[in-house]
This record gives C-alpha cells, sequence and structure tokens, in this order.
C-alpha cells in the first residue's frame, strides 16, 4: 500500500514556493535579457564586491552562480559574433571574474573565446593574456598554460617552473605543491594529517600580516616551539605560481621552521573556511576547535596561546 503524505498543507505550500521559485527565475531571466553586457557586468562588479558574510566556497559559487544567470546565453556560436570589442571585453573580464572567485574550469573556456575574438579585433592585450595564464595555472592545468605562454611569446608571461608529482602521491588526499630549493621545481605530494592534534595556517609570503606572525612567532621560545612541530603552513591556491617561486623559495631559506607550500586545490582543505592571510586553524580529532583571523599591530600571541592550549599542544 501507498504511503499517504501526512502533511498536505505543507506538500502544497511546497508546491508553492517551487512555482513561486520558477515564476522568480522567469522573471529575471527575461528582465536580464534586456540589459546590455555593460549593465550585466556592472551588475556582476557588484556581487563581488558584496560578500554579506559568505565563506569562501559559498561566495566562489555565489559569484559563478551569478555570471551563469548573466553571461552564460551570450556565448553561443550564433550571438557572439555580434559583440563589438567593448563587449568583447567586458565579457572576457566578467568570465575572468568568475574563474577568479570560482576557481571552476568550465569559465577557462569563455576566457578563451572572448580573447580569440579580441585578438580578431587587434585588441587584445598583455594583461589580457596573462589573465588567462593566470586563470589557467590557477585551475591547475599547468599544460595547457605552457602551451599557452609558448604561444605569446611577447606577453611577457613567466614560465612555470617544473612541476613533478611525488610517487607517493594519493588520489583524494589533501595535497600541495611544495618548493625544491635549488633545482627550481615544484613537487605535488600528499600531506600527511596529525591523528590527533595540529594546526594549520593559512598565510602567504608575499603578506606582511604573515611576515609579521612569523617574526613574533620566532621572538617567542614556547610558540615557535609548538609551531615548528605542529604547524602545517599553506598559501591559498592561486595563479601566480610562476611568479612568486622564488618568493617561496627564499621564505623557505629564511624560515626553516616555518617551511611554507601552496595549496594544490582550496577544495582539498574543507576545514578551512577562508584562506584570508594569515588564518590559524587549531584541529583536534578532525574538527576546528579554534580559529584566530589576522595578525594585528600588538601581536595575537595571546589567542594563539589559548587556542594551543585548547586542543592540547601547550600546558
Amino acid at each position: 500500500m501507498r504511503t499517504r503524505w501526512p502533511y498536505p498543507n505543507i506538500r502544497f505550500k511546497c508546491v508553492g514556493l517551487l512555482l513561486a521559485l520558477a515564476c522568480i527565475e522567469s522573471v529575471l531571466a527575461a528582465q536580464i535579457g534586456d540589459l546590455s553586457i555593460r549593465e550585466r557586468y556592472d551588475l556582476l562588479d557588484s556581487a563581488q564586491r558584496s560578500r554579506h558574510g559568505l565563506n569562501d566556497a559559498a561566495f566562489g559559487n555565489a559569484i559563478a552562480l551569478r555570471y551563469t544567470q548573466l553571461f552564460s546565453s551570450l556565448h553561443h556560436a550564433f550571438t557572439s559574433e555580434r559583440f563589438d570589442p567593448d563587449d568583447t571585453e567586458l565579457l572576457f573580464r566578467a568570465a575572468n571574474i568568475a574563474e577568479f572567485y570560482s576557481q571552476q574550469a568550465d569559465f577557462i573556456r569563455d576566457m578563451s573565446a572572448d580573447l580569440k575574438r579580441l585578438d580578431k579585433f587587434g585588441k587584445a592585450t598583455n594583461a589580457d593574456y596573462a589573465d588567462l595564464y593566470r586563470a589557467l595555472v590557477d585551475v591547475r592545468d599547468f599544460e595547457r598554460a605552457r602551451s599557452f605562454a609558448a604561444a605569446h611569446p611577447s606577453s611577457s608571461l613567466v614560465a612555470l617552473p617544473v612541476i613533478e608529482d611525488a610517487p607517493n602521491l594519493q588520489a583524494g588526499a589533501q595535497t600541495v605543491l611544495s618548493v625544491e630549493a635549488g633545482n627550481h621545481k615544484l613537487i605535488h605530494h600528499s600531506v600527511a594529517i596529525p591523528a590527533l592534534a595540529y594546526i594549520f595556517v593559512a598565510g602567504s609570503p608575499g603578506c606582511h600580516f604573515t611576515r609579521n606572525a612569523v617574526r613574533d612567532l620566532e621572538a617567542n621560545p614556547a610558540m615557535k616551539e609548538v609551531f615548528a612541530h605542529h604547524a602545517q603552513w599553506v598559501a591559498p591556491q592561486d595563479g601566480y605560481v610562476a611568479k612568486d617561486f622564488d618568493r617561496f623559495e627564499r621564505w623557505n631559506g629564511e624560515h626553516p621552521d616555518f617551511q611554507m607550500s601552496m595549496a594544490y586545490k582550496a577544495s582539498e582543505w574543507p576545514l578551512v573556511d577562508s584562506w584570508a592571510t594569515p588564518t590559524f586553524y587549531f584541529v583536534k580529532d578532525g574538527k576546528v576547535a579554534a580559529k584566530v583571523v589576522g595578525w594585528p599591530d600588538e601581536g595575537n600571541i595571546p589567542a594563539l596561546t589559548d587556542a594551543a592550549r585548547k586542543i592540547g599542544l601547550m600546558k
């Protein structure tokens, strides 16, 4: 016998809500269809400036959705050729925004198509080439990034270092790109995550707040000891691997107890809800027990001490 739905009023309310959402989406689509490329771009630009407290992943998904609503219908072969150089540049910039925040490879296709049309118009700039190159590196399509750089030698794109997978690279594991000193090489390898307690630091050698944090940690013997043995320092996933290679190599030489690698994919680190640098995650039994954000002028040593005690790394 088929089980009856016990709450008919809720059923009808749910159906009504779905119909209402469908109607809203239809109205939105009709309104967007009347907008110029500039108006669509301005809406996306406004969206990227309005984070509303969303974490990195949620914000990236929101920007991706907004871009899809505003621009996806404009990249079909039968419509794309009607846009002039100014509109095409805006389309390219919009796709660049969508990839930058979402780090989704889907938007590379639109960026590539728009850049080809800009090339055809004779309007593509070195900055445009650099944006697509950055995006390719950002989504970790290193092979295509190398080919793109080779095809545009006059664009001054910084060549990628050698990038190799470690023999013990594990599928589905949390992974990083680590500098191999002296060889201009990056090794893509899995990270051994401690079973009990550890500290994950989202940092960057180019961030002066991160540099100030390490300066203060190195000057505090107790904290230096804790971070030297229990902290994993990882820079955010981005498209500046080639340009920043020397900076990472120099950092690791200057701070042997605070070696920093680059996240291969941010999505591999689900406990990290923000890659703002520096952010300190104190993890115990697979859960974030405490988080310390930023490094003010007076430092954050007391907050780090309390968090380290909370997960049993200090008495």
